[in-house]
């Protein structure tokens, strides 16, 4: 089975890519290289500088029998400042990615984040509640994914993974802390430091997209 991923060269996808191809899948995908660890000359083959907001991805999703759709700004902090930018990374790529697959009658699995859920104490399925310009682009992004897909209902997948952490997590909160602890300076707090946050590890992640891949 070929597998095209967008965002392949980033935290997850790279995981997802190894993990994926580690299993036999023909694994092959897109990347700007805005927020990836490393640059495109890195990668062999099957990994394409391409931008999923702008360039032309109907031929590479016209070869694939699954598409996993992970490029997105997932910066909350980005979604203060710039909000176009993350509206347009997000639901316009999404929207344009998901007419494409859904033309050529397509498998569409689509990364969102538990960031849509918002503040809720008691998590109900579907219950949403997008507190951030970044979660907003996010829950309408599932919405025209859901709504293009309409006809075709058991093509889409909508995943929502908690905060992720693992092996090549340049960034985010559990990369930060982890460097203050090992060169022993102070980490970092926001807030009263008593919040509570859920967090998975990638090779969870991962499998679960394999999981949605063949279901």
């Amino acid at each position: 089975m070929r597998i095209f991923i967008t965002g392949i060269a980033g935290f997850v996808g790279n995981n997802l890519r190894d993990y994926l191809m580690s299993q036999g899948y023909d694994v092959f995908g897109i990347d700007n290289f805005s927020n990836s660890l490393y640059g495109p000359e890195t990668y062999q083959e099957g990994v394409w500088p391409q931008d999923a907001c702008f360039d032309d991805l109907a031929p590479f999703i016209k070869e694939a029998d699954c598409i996993i759709h992970l490029a997105a700004d997932n910066s909350v902090e980005r979604s203060w400042v710039d909000p176009d930018g993350v509206w347009e990374n997000n639901f316009k790529a999404t929207a344009r990615i998901a007419r494409t697959a859904c033309k050529h009658d397509k498998k569409l699995i689509i990364a969102s984040s538990s960031e849509v859920i918002g503040d809720r104490e008691v998590i109900t399925v579907p219950g949403t509640g997008p507190i951030n310009a970044y979660a907003f682009s996010k829950i309408c992004s599932d919405m025209i994914a859901q709504d293009i897909y309409h006809n075709k209902p058991k093509l889409l997948t909508v995943l929502r993974p908690f905060n992720t952490y693992g092996l090549w997590h340049w960034d985010g909160v559990i990369a930060r802390f982890t460097k203050c602890l090992l060169q022993e300076k102070p980490v970092p707090m926001q807030g009263t430091g008593i919040q509570a946050r859920d967090f998975v590890f990638v090779g969870d992640v991962v499998r679960a997209y394999e999981l949605a891949i063949k279901n």
